[in-house]
């Protein structure tokens, strides 16, 4: 038996990055986007049932096994298995989750870089979030199919928004909300943060050591690639120019959905 803890997101906000700074040989071991809680969350998706109470369950008593004693596990699921987030903490009631977002506007940016793949992707999000969310969006099946991409990424977003601020006031000071951008300005303080939620005890020290490593010099996902805090803002601003119009059109829009359905865009953190 270990803690087991996890970090639920909405697409491209840096949790991967948020993971390996949490990943302190000896002290935790974090588990990235496990396969199985993919194949859980498409079964809840069909049925929250029994059965699939006790496969998660299993699932969960599974990837809590430390490596080493004295470990803590911490989980990053895929947020297209983000219907697990509420099942997951009701059965482990020690468990612990940070709810890691970003504004709209730069995952726009991350999904344009990544070309028409990314705009398939985006459509993909919306789909799966649309399966079991609990807003109700009053889309036509016409309303649907006339989206853009960037309208259907969205609006998959919103939705995922949404679910975090329900997550919120469901399980209180179980979990806390942390916006990527305050993630990225000041990432320490993030840290310390994470670990009094998870009570991982680190301390300013081990904070430090991380800070000044590898993980915030290299890019999250391609480890042999310089990617600091100037090459990201880099990217971003490229993308800004290059779809300057498109990003503008749809952010006012989002935000014009959200406005007529009572979404909060920034929820408050716990």
């Amino acid at each position: 038996q270990a803690p087991i803890y996890f970090t639920f997101h909405t697409p491209f906000c840096c949790s991967t990055l948020m993971l390996k700074a949490l990943d302190v040989p000896g002290r935790t071991f974090g588990i990235k986007e496990p396969d199985v809680l993919i194949n859980l969350a498409n079964r809840f998706i069909q049925s929250d049932d029994r059965a699939n109470r006790d496969r998660l369950t299993l699932v969960l008593r599974l990837l809590a096994r430390p490596f080493e004693d004295g470990e803590s596990i911490i989980v990053k699921p895929t947020n297209f298995a983000n219907r697990l987030a509420t099942p997951a903490l009701e059965a482990r009631p020690d468990s612990r989750a940070v709810l890691l977002y970003s504004d709209l506007r730069p995952l726009l940016r991350s999904i344009l870089k990544r070309g028409m793949w990314g705009r398939i992707w985006g459509r993909r999000i919306f789909w799966s979030a649309a399966a079991w969310s609990s807003l109700d969006l009053g889309f036509s099946e016409e309303d649907t199919f006339i989206l853009t991409d960037l309208q259907a990424l969205g609006l998959g977003w919103l939705m995922q928004m949404h679910h975090f601020a329900e997550v919120a006031r469901r399980f209180g000071e179980r979990v806390t909300m942390i916006d990527s951008a305050d993630f990225l300005g000041d990432p320490a303080a993030t840290l310390k943060r994470v670990s009094a939620l998870f009570e991982l005890g680190f301390d300013d020290s081990l904070i430090s050591d991380v800070m000044n490593g590898p993980t915030f010099a290299r890019h999250s996902k391609f480890s042999g690639q310089d990617y600091g805090q100037e090459e990201r803002e880099a990217d971003q601003s490229a993308a800004e120019a290059a779809h300057a119009e498109e990003l503008e059109m749809v952010v006012k829009w989002v935000e014009a959905v959200a406005a007529h359905l009572g979404v909060e865009l920034r929820p408050a953190a716990a």
